[in-house]
């Protein structure tokens, strides 16, 4: 018979918003040029000046103990005209209880995922920024580990009207370096 199936690939974190504000709206937001440092989470070249010197913590309470957290910052070099980004994710399932093949309790363990991102959003033109995030993840599972490294790749085109953005990220292409056993999940 077919138990539960898992997600289809690992690291999942990677597929989680950064904010409330990000989940509401499909965490989907490539194009949104406003003060929201977190929204350079989902597209690197949305951080940019008017985002410098904020700092974002958002935290959710999952369930059976399980909670996502996360912090976002941005720090702007006016003379290189480059916007600094940092985040840190984790994603924490409290404790589970271990069993045997037979159903028998063995000691309980913790698993949990974690991503440190550093990036950058550099302006070219008036109204033409790019940007570029690196995200390491790690991955833990009772006592096995996983470790990746994954790249977003943004552009952000600002009309004549300031209302009017075109957005355009490529998110997460990377791989991962170690695996909990032998073969690499996707």
């Amino acid at each position: 018979g077919i138990c539960q199936t898992g997600g289809e690939s690992i690291f999942q974190i990677l597929n989680l918003a950064p904010s409330s504000r990000a989940l509401a709206l499909g965490n989907r937001i490539i194009s949104v040029r406003d003060s929201d440092v977190t929204l350079a989470q989902i597209n690197p070249a949305i951080a940019q000046s008017y985002t410098t010197h904020q700092v974002s913590f958002n935290h959710s309470f999952y369930y059976t103990g399980s909670s996502y957290s996360t912090i976002s910052s941005t720090y702007h070099l006016p003379r290189q005209h480059l916007t600094l980004i940092g985040g840190l994710q984790s994603l924490r399932h409290g404790d589970i209880q271990g069993a045997d093949e037979f159903g028998n309790k063995t000691n309980s363990f913790s698993a949990s995922e974690n991503l440190i991102l550093i990036g950058a959003s550099k302006k070219l033109f008036d109204q033409v920024n790019i940007g570029v995030n690196f995200k390491y993840i790690l991955s833990s599972l009772e006592s096995y580990h996983a470790h990746g490294l994954a790249i977003d790749i943004g552009g952000l085109y600002t009309f004549n009207n300031p209302l009017k953005h075109v957005g355009i990220t490529i998110k997460n292409l990377g791989s991962q370096f170690k695996s909990y056993q032998t073969e690499k999940e996707n």
